[in-house]
């Protein structure tokens, strides 16, 4: 990545304009000013140019030093003179290119703060920049996951967002090699799988958009287990615990139960047990086929646990058909949020319970949340989603069939 970006300053520094020729003894076009002092003296112009051309291409700080010197001895022409202007946007165009380099290495000495700082002008300077964008995603997201300091997320998440947009649209690190369809997907879905990570607990709703989106793509977050488990957490930590919780609080006297208020309770409430059904068979089908399935062991029997309870809740308190579901659960189209989920997860000799009450509390295992950041610009690959991290496990108590 340093190399592409040496590269790439060089380039840019050496293409910004042909170099306009001074003679020796030649006077250029200025605002009418006297000569006046050896500072006028053409030979002596001519040579003070020729410290600013001579290392343009092969020493550009040697002649930035120079390019500066000769804007403030000769200011006087005005910015019209040519060669004022030339020298002016070739030196302006290195302060750029500078402080995008700056960046880099603020970024690579872990001075993380630092460089988001800076990042506010280079991203003025350079608003497209996909290496730049990237850099700072992987950098904010490691930060905010890892190192505790959360107050750089809400930029981390615009440059995330924006990173993606510039990746679906074809931009990539080298405009010489564009992205392979597997890389572009491996991208695009580690990507969102940081944003849901990243928005998990302050954007809930929010974090599973994204974690779906990591999962609809073809790469490899689609395969990974923790992409549907931490789907799960979501449902059942958010629509499942305030719609239980508001259904207990509602749906108390037999008149209450037999009403149609909580009918639909009843009924929303099912529909988001689908939705945890289906992300963790997910997470257990994806997990079973893992190269890293022995890893996977220990949460494995956490999320079965859960997925048999909540199961045999919608499925008239039997467990017939799970096992044909986890074999073809992958083959399944995903759910969306907010949706039915269809076809019917259960056999269609057993049809879904939809009882009037709730099932009792279930497990809510932290599934391996990894806070791995997303692969480095320029190396093949994205995030490396696989490596299971701490669980916390409340008490398991079994879903109980709801009651006609």
């Amino acid at each position: 990545m340093k190399k592409l970006i040496q590269l790439l300053v060089f380039a840019a520094l050496v293409t910004t304009l042909a170099l306009p020729a001074l003679a020796q003894g030649t006077t250029p076009n200025n605002s009418g000013a006297a000569a006046s002092g050896a500072q006028d003296d053409p030979a002596v112009k001519a040579a003070d140019y020729e410290k600013f051309t001579k290392n343009v291409k092969t020493d550009p700080p040697t002649a930035y030093e120079a390019g500066k010197a000769y804007l403030a001895k000769y200011a006087k022409d005005g910015p019209d003179d040519q060669y004022i202007k030339y020298i002016t946007k070739w030196v302006n165009n290195y302060e750029k290119l500078a402080r995008r380099e700056q960046l880099f290495k603020q970024l690579q000495d872990k001075q993380v703060p630092e460089a988001f700082a800076t990042a506010k002008q280079v991203l003025v300077d350079f608003p497209d920049d996909l290496a730049v964008l990237f850099e700072l995603s992987r950098a904010g997201f490691t930060t905010a996951t890892t190192g505790g300091n959360k107050a750089l997320t809400p930029d981390v998440v615009n440059y995330t967002k924006k990173t993606i947009q510039l990746i679906q649209s074809n931009k990539s690190f080298d405009p010489a090699k564009p992205f392979t369809a597997q890389e572009k997907n491996d991208y695009i879905g580690g990507l969102n799988y940081a944003l849901g990570l990243l928005l998990q607990e302050s954007q809930p709703t929010e974090a599973v958009t994204y974690f779906i989106n990591a999962a609809q793509g073809d790469g490899a977050s689609k395969k990974d287990p923790n992409t549907y488990a931490l789907l799960y957490q979501l449902y059942a930590k958010n629509d499942y615990g305030k719609l239980k919780a508001d259904y207990e609080a509602r749906c108390k006297t037999p008149e209450q139960l037999d009403g149609q208020d909580c009918k639909d309770l009843t009924t929303k409430i099912n529909q988001v047990v689908d939705h945890m059904v289906d992300a963790l068979a997910r997470a257990i089908a994806y997990a079973d086929t893992s190269a890293k399935a022995a890893d996977y062991a220990t949460y494995r029997k956490s999320w079965m646990d859960d997925l048999t309870g909540f199961y045999k809740y919608r499925n008239n308190n039997t467990d017939t058909g799970l096992k044909e579901l986890l074999a073809g659960i992958t083959s399944r189209p995903l759910p969306k949020p907010g949706e039915a989920v269809t076809p019917s997860l259960y056999p269609a000799s057993a049809a879904p319970t939809t009882g009037t009450t709730t099932p009792s509390s279930s497990s809510t295992t932290t599934p391996a949340s990894t806070t791995t950041a997303p692969a480095k610009a320029g190396t093949t690959g994205a995030a490396t989603t696989s490596q299971p991290a701490s669980k916390n496990t409340s008490s398991k108590t079994t879903p109980k069939r709801a009651h006609n």
